[in-house]
């Protein structure tokens, strides 16, 4: 069975992403973490409306760097 891509079920969640985005780039904006945590959360968007990553390996790469940062 083919599912059909559904909006995502959380828009707060992704406008408090999208705001706390915005405020560290205020803070930093030649951050090099702050431009792989804005690819992650693009990537993020285009997985939940059914869309296809560019770099599956780059994606998977920076999400695991992050999450073995938040240990």
């Amino acid at each position: 069975m083919i599912q059909t891509p559904r909006p995502a079920a959380c828009p707060r969640r992704r406008r408090a992403l999208v705001m706390g985005l915005r405020a560290a780039h205020e803070r930093d904006a030649d951050s090099a973490a702050l431009g792989d945590t804005a690819e992650l959360l693009y990537g993020t968007a285009l997985l939940a409306e059914g869309g296809e990553l560019r770099d599956p390996a780059r994606f998977t790469c920076l999400l695991a760097e992050r999450l073995a940062e938040a240990l």
